[in-house]
C-alpha cells in the first residue's frame, strides 16, 4: 500500500499508513521506509524525509544507499546543501557505500544554494576516491561555476570533460555560455555557441538568450539581431529577454530603426520585459531625434505600457525635446500623471528644455516649482534653464530661488550663462 502511494505522490498518506502501522505495531523493514522516503522526495518535503530516515535507524531497520539517496535528493531539490553534507558523513557510520547518485545530489544542492567551492570540492573528491563522475556531476558543478560567474573554472570543466568520454550536452554549454554572459566575455560565449551549432546540440530559448546578451553586454548590436534573425533556421526561439537584450544593444549603437524593427518583432511577452525593450526602443529614437517614431512607440504601446513605462515616457518626451516640439513634450507628461503614473526627474527636465526654447518661461518655471514640491531640485543645467525663464519673464526673486538650489560644484555649468550677461537684467541677481 504504501509502494502504491509512494508512486502515485500521496505523500501525506503514505505518512498515514506508516503511522498505523506504528499503532497496530505492525513490523516495518527497510522497504517501508524506503518508500516513506521515496515520497517525501517526490514531494520536496525534505524534513520530513530526514525525519523519516532517522526513524528507521530508532526502530533498529537497517538503511540502504536507496534510503540516503532518496534523502539526498529531497534535501537537494530545496537547495539544502548542508543537510546533504551530513548525511554523506552519516554514510561512513552506517557503513553504505558513497554511490554517484548520492554525490550527484550533493553537487546540485551546492549548484542550488550559489556554494561553488563545494560543488568543486565534491567532484574533486570523486574523480580522486570515488565514485567516478558521471556528466550530471559536470553539468551541476558547471551549473555552481555559472551562478557564482566563474568563467575560468567553467571552461576548465568543459576542456576537462572533451579529454573524457563524456560529451557536453546543451544543459552543459547552456551553462557555460551563461556564465560567459555573465562575466562579460562575449567572445568566449559566442564560441561556446558556435560549439553547440557544430556539434548539432538542440537549443534552448535560456542558451539563445544567454548568447544574445552576450552580443549585446559587448555592444555588438549587428551580432545580436544576426543571432535573433538565425532562430528560424533553428529549432528554437528567443523569448523575451532575448529580444529585449538585441533592442538594448540597438540603442546603444544608436541603431533606432534596428531597435524598432526588433521590438516589433518581439511581440508583447511579458509586461515587464516588453516595458524594459519599449524604453530601450524610445531612447533609440530619442538619440537618433526621431520623435514621431518616439510618440508612436508610446501610441502603440497601450494605457498599460504609459502607466508604467515612466522611462519610455521620460525617453520620447526627451525626443520631442530635441525635435522642438514643447507641445507634445508637456502633453506626454500631462497625460502621464493623469494616469496615476509619476514622469522622471529627466521628463520634467526635457519638458522645461523643450519649453524654454520657444519662449515659454511661465510654463518652464512651472515644471521647475513642481519638481522642487516633488523634492527633485532641478539640477545646474535645468536651474540654468529656469534662469533664462526668469529674465525672460522678469521674476528676479524666482532666480534666486534657483541659484540657492545650486552646490558650489554646479556653478560651473552656469558660468557660459553669467558670461553672455543674461542674468544682468534681473536687479536682485547681479546684486
Amino acid at each position: 500500500a504504501i509502494s502504491a502511494c509512494e508512486k502515485g505522490g500521496q505523500w501525506q498518506l503514505v505518512l498515514h499508513l506508516l503511522s498505523c502501522m506504528a499503532q497496530e505495531r505492525v513490523s516495518k523493514d527497510t522497504i517501508t521506509f524506503n518508500g516513506v522516503i521515496s515520497a517525501c522526495e517526490k514531494a520536496e518535503r525534505w524534513s520530513t524525509a530526514l525525519w523519516a530516515l532517522d526513524a528507521a535507524a530508532k526502530d533498529g531497520v537497517e538503511r540502504d544507499s536507496i534510503s540516503f539517496n532518496a534523502a539526498c535528493s529531497a534535501c537537494e531539490k530545496s537547495a539544502r546543501w548542508p543537510q546533504v553534507m551530513e548525511l554523506l558523513r552519516s554514510l561512513a557510520s552506517v557503513r553504505v557505500g558513497r554511490g554517484t547518485v548520492t554525490c550527484n545530489a550533493m553537487v546540485s544542492a551546492c549548484e542550488k544554494g550559489g556554494r561553488w567551492e563545494r560543488a568543486l570540492w565534491t567532484l574533486a573528491a570523486m574523480e580522486e576516491a570515488g565514485p567516478s563522475p558521471d556528466l550530471i556531476t559536470y553539468n551541476a558543478a558547471v551549473g555552481a561555476c555559472e551562478k557564482g560567474a566563474q568563467i575560468a573554472q567553467a571552461f576548465a570543466l568543459l576542456r576537462k570533460l572533451r579529454t573524457m568520454e563524456l560529451q557536453p550536452d546543451v544543459i552543459t554549454c547552456s551553462a557555460a555560455v551563461s556564465a560567459c554572459e555573465k562575466g562579460r566575455r562575449w567572445e568566449a560565449a559566442l564560441s561556446v555557441f558556435e560549439g553547440m551549432l557544430t556539434g548539432s546540440l538542440r537549443l534552448n530559448s535560456v542558451t539563445l538568450n544567454a548568447a544574445v546578451s552576450a552580443g549585446a553586454r559587448g555592444k555588438r548590436w549587428r551580432l545580436a539581431a544576426l543571432l535573433l534573425a538565425a532562430t528560424a533556421l533553428l529549432s528554437c526561439s528567443p523569448d523575451g529577454v532575448g529580444y529585449g537584450a538585441a533592442v538594448s544593444a540597438s540603442e546603444k549603437g544608436g541603431q533606432w530603426a534596428q531597435a524598432l524593427a526588433l521590438l516589433h518583432a518581439m511581440g508583447r511577452g511579458s509586461l515587464r520585459q516588453h516595458l524594459v525593450a519599449l524604453g530601450a526602443a524610445a531612447s533609440a529614437c530619442e538619440t537618433g531625434a526621431q520623435w514621431q517614431h518616439a510618440l508612436t512607440l508610446l501610441r502603440q504601446g497601450g494605457a498599460a505600457s504609459l502607466q508604467a513605462g515612466a522611462i519610455a515616457c521620460s525617453a520620447v518626451t526627451s525626443a520631442c525635446e530635441k525635435g522642438c516640439n514643447w507641445v507634445w513634450a508637456l502633453c506626454l507628461l500631462r497625460d502621464s500623471q493623469s494616469r496615476g503614473t509619476e514622469p522622471l526627474k529627466t521628463g520634467f527636465e526635457a519638458a522645461a528644455r523643450a519649453c524654454a526654447q520657444e519662449g515659454r518661461g511661465v510654463l518652464v518655471l512651472e515644471l521647475l516649482s513642481e519638481l522642487e514640491r516633488a523634492r527633485a531640485p532641478p539640477d545646474a543645467v535645468a536651474c540654468g534653464t529656469g534662469l533664462g525663464a526668469c529674465e525672460a519673464s522678469a521674476q528676479p526673486p524666482r532666480a534666486l530661488r534657483l541659484l540657492r538650489q545650486l552646490q558650489c560644484g554646479s556653478m560651473e555649468l552656469l558660468r557660459p550663462v553669467v558670461a553672455q550677461g543674461r542674468l544682468r537684467s534681473l536687479p536682485a541677481c547681479s546684486r
